[in-house]
């Protein structure tokens, strides 16, 4: 219902679903937002202290998928910084976004606040062309170099050969710096 909802209102306020698409090899834009504990943030300022993934998910039904992944990281001592990332595009952003924090406040414990980023308006708008929002039961998960390139990609879903790859092309960018 929530979900119905949700879509519903991005309809209605001008957002179209754009397909999925893989943008490994591309740069991550140069979004600004803020933090969930409502602290201005932009992405070049994070990933300047090194490569981080990015686990985005787009609706309450990838949130599972979300806490995979970061579970499985977590157990490997992956050695990247992990954000979750939240973008809600178009005018559904600014509109949306008050309401939308509050639920994720209400449901991460305060210690995360900081390490979940939420973009909305053009930065959000610029994040969800690059990756599309097709497949919203799974969450996007992404690899950024300290050069903004794209190392690592998918929005198929948790799985453990998924999470081994990412945590192998995760340590090769922690080694450099840079995208592997």
């Amino acid at each position: 219902m929530r979900r119905t909802i949700l879509i519903l209102l991005l309809i209605l306020v001008g957002c179209n679903v754009v397909p999925s698409r893989d943008p490994t090899g591309e740069y991550f834009p140069n979004a600004r937002g803020r933090t969930l504990a409502g602290e201005p943030v932009a992405i070049v300022e994070v990933i300047e202290e090194g490569p981080i993934i990015l686990i985005m998910p787009f609706t309450g039904d990838a949130e599972r998928d979300r806490d995979d992944w970061k579970k499985g990281l977590a157990h490997l001592g992956t050695p990247v910084r992990v954000y979750e990332m939240g973008a809600v595009p178009s005018t559904a952003g600014i509109v949306l976004s008050p309401a939308i924090n509050a639920a994720r406040r209400d449901t991460r414990p305060e210690g995360s606040w900081p390490t979940t980023l939420v973009f909305t308006g053009d930065s959000a708008d610029q994040i969800v062309t690059q990756t599309g929002m097709g497949r919203a039961q799974y969450s996007r998960v992404l690899l950024v170099g300290r050069d903004r390139i794209i190392a690592w990609f998918t929005d198929e879903g948790f799985s453990p050969e998924r999470l081994t790859a990412l945590d192998q092309a995760a340590r090769r960018a922690a080694a450099t710096g840079t995208s592997p």
